[in-house]
Order: C-alpha cells, then sequence, then structure tokens
C-alpha cells in the first residue's frame, strides 16, 4: 500500500526531472504569468499559473474518463509548485 509521503516523494522526483528539461519552475512560472498577462490584459502572478495548471488537471481528470495514477502525481506537483511561489510571494511582503 503506498502512503502520502510515498507519493509526495514521487512528485518531488517528478519535480526535479522536469527542471532537467522545463529549467527553474520560478522562472517557467514567472515567464508564463508574464505571457498570459499580457494575452489576457490582466495581471496573473506566478503562483496563480500553478494554481490554473491544478485545476487544468482536475479538469483533465473529470473529462478523460480513465484514472492515470500519473495525473494524481501531477496534481500533487503543480499544488507543491502553487506552495512554493505562495511562500516566496509571503516571504516578499512579509
Amino acid at each position: 500500500m503506498t502512503s502520502p509521503a510515498i507519493k509526495l516523494r514521487d512528485a518531488a522526483a517528478i519535480i526535479e526531472q522536469r527542471s532537467d528539461y522545463h529549467g527553474d519552475f520560478r522562472t517557467n512560472m514567472k515567464n508564463t504569468a508574464a505571457f498570459w498577462s499580457r494575452y489576457l490584459g490582466c495581471p496573473i502572478t506566478p503562483t496563480n499559473v500553478a494554481v490554473m495548471n491544478c485545476a487544468q488537471k482536475i479538469s483533465r481528470m473529470i473529462s478523460g474518463g480513465i484514472s492515470n495514477a500519473d495525473d494524481y502525481d501531477d496534481l500533487i506537483g503543480w499544488a507543491a509548485i502553487a506552495a512554493a511561489l505562495n511562500s516566496d510571494d509571503e516571504d516578499e511582503d512579509g
């Protein structure tokens, strides 16, 4: 039986692995936020990007109809990225 701690470690490994391909998550979310802000004409933060990616992942899980264990790893990863970015924002504010 898999524990929540194991799933967290799995998601952490995915985040680390993806940084090899996509670069630092903070830079990626900052770049995406800038692009989305220009496209939408309203301010989008890097944290917003990660939270919206969580929402998109949940939407895909609902509409896909097929259970895929990787979906949960991705969702945990996006939530962790959002939490890290939000923590960064709080550190800057406080």
